[in-house]
Formats: C-alpha cells, structure tokens, sequence
C-alpha cells in the first residue's frame, strides 16, 4: 500500500492528475475477484473460513480506504492543499467509511444469519470507537468534535438497534428448534 501511495503522489506532483484516472478501469475487476472470493469462500474448512474472512473484509477496506483517499485528492486537491486534504480525509472520511462499511457488514449478516460477519462488524465499530477516542478527538476542533459526536451517537444508536434485532432473531430460531 506505500508504494501505491507514494505511484498516486507522484503522479499528482509531476504528471497531470486525470492520468490518474486510469486506474478505475481495475476496479471493476476486483469487484468480480472479491465476489467470487465471498461466493466460493463456504468451500474452505470453518478454522479457514473465519481467517479468510477476516483477512478479506480487512484487505477491502484497506483498499476501499485508499481508494477514498485518492477519489478526494482527485476531486479537490491542488499542490497547496494536498496534505491538509488527505489529512482530512484520514481524520473524518475513513471512519465515516469504517463505518458505513461495518453497518452493511452488520446488515449483511442480520440477512444471512451469518454469525462471523456480524462479529467482524462489531469489531470493526470498537476499532472506530477506539481510534476516535484515542487520536482523533484531540486534533479537532470544537465544531468538528460536536459533528464527530453526534455522528458517533447516531451509529451507536443505529448499532444498538441491529443488535436488539440480532437477539430477536435468535429468540425466535430457540422458538423455531423448540416447536
């Protein structure tokens, strides 16, 4: 990934930016390989199946991340500007899209029954908690602390919820293998 980063530097401080652009035509490639992946991924042994499934969602948002970074650095960055942008972007846009990311993990997994993608979605929302605590908060200012926070409280309440329908849903698969 450093060496991507540093290709996407290069390129916006030499070349013209727009070439740039090319690399969007891999994407929908890597759609199909990550999908593929997720379709014949139930063929592996359980012990294997939960680390690849951890190793993929982590590799995915790791590009996704990247990806993030250079979409907003194309739209909006000019040599001044730069560096504050994808400071930005790591500060509010990757927890923004941690986030997204873990709530359709959580949706995902409500709608399969599939345990493991729920557990990776919750430790995915820790892990935001965690670094919004921990770095985050500190470096914003108070408007972006109080837009942070309602954020914050928004997906801990929109969470709180998915889990309540997680305890639903198994009351009645008990209720189900009961009768």
């Amino acid at each position: 990934i450093p060496s991507t980063i540093q290709a996407r530097n290069t390129i916006f401080e030499i070349w013209n930016s727009s070439l740039f652009l090319i690399h969007y035509l891999a994407l929908p490639g890597l759609i199909y390989i990550v999908y593929s992946l997720v379709k014949n991924l139930r063929i592996v042994p359980q012990g294997a199946f939960t680390f690849c499934s951890w190793v993929l969602v982590i590799i995915s948002v790791t590009i996704l991340s990247v990806e993030l970074d250079s979409t907003i650095a194309q739209i909006g960055a000019t040599p001044q500007n730069y560096e504050d942008l994808v400071y930005d972007v790591r500060t509010f846009g990757y927890p923004i899209l941690w986030g997204l990311l873990a709530m359709f993990l959580m949706i995902w997994g409500l709608r399969a029954k599939e345990v493991l993608l729920r557990k990776i979605s919750l430790a995915f929302f820790a892990f935001i908690i965690l670094k919004f605590y921990i770095s985050d908060i500190w470096l914003m200012s108070q408007t972006g602390r109080i837009i942070s926070f309602v954020a914050l409280g928004v997906i801990l309440l929109l969470v709180s919820f998915l889990i309540q329908k997680i305890k639903n849903l198994i009351k009645d698969d008990h209720e189900t293998d009961k009768e």
